[in-house]
């Protein structure tokens, strides 16, 4: 069994998120590409690496196919994932219009809730892309060979929702709220 010392409490995941929020900003996955999420009911996707070693080929490979995305008109948004993880990209892409998202995250992004929202890996992005595109971008992106692309949300008018393993772990009226 864990130690407590190496457990993180709902209290302290929630202090660490709202800490965060407050940082904001929003930055493009790639240079010439729209940063951040534009619209309402747009589903959020994660693009990881197959492999978890983070090179500099990883993130070249990551710019050719958001490039190749853009080319096929699947995107409506990037967002880079660097420090602080996923929840920091999904803030940034989404606070600066005043939306917020519903996402539902799994053990394919962390082994726990902290390590899914705040864990730092090289070479991912959230892309947001219209409701009925989100399978044919995975699959485009899959085929290629380099990376996954799984659906973890949508971009909601302001409301913010964080279910890992299909517990909710941070809910909130809006982005604004945590500022």
């Amino acid at each position: 069994m864990e130690g407590r010392e190496n457990r993180v409490t709902a209290d302290d995941l929630v202090a660490k998120l709202k800490a965060v929020a407050l940082q904001g900003g929003s930055q493009m996955a790639t240079a010439g590409l729209p940063a951040g999420f534009g619209h309402v009911d747009d589903v959020i996707v994660l693009l990881q690496p197959l492999r978890s070693t983070a090179r500099v080929s990883d993130r070249e490979m990551l710019e050719s196919t958001l490039r190749r995305l853009a080319e096929k008109n699947f995107l409506t948004g990037t967002q880079t994932v660097e420090d602080h993880g996923v929840w920091a990209a999904l803030a940034g892409a989404c606070a600066p219009r005043g939306y917020g998202f519903h996402a539902e995250l799994s053990e394919n992004e962390g082994a726990n809730a902290e390590e899914a929202l705040l864990g730092e890996r090289g070479a991912r992005a959230l892309v947001s892309t219209r409701p009925k595109a989100h399978v044919p971008l995975a699959n485009f992106v899959e085929r290629g060979g380099q990376f996954t692309a799984e659906a973890i949300g949508r971009v909601t008018s302001g409301n913010v929702r964080v279910r890992w393993m299909g517990e909710t772990v941070f809910e909130a009226i809006s982005l604004s709220e945590l500022r």
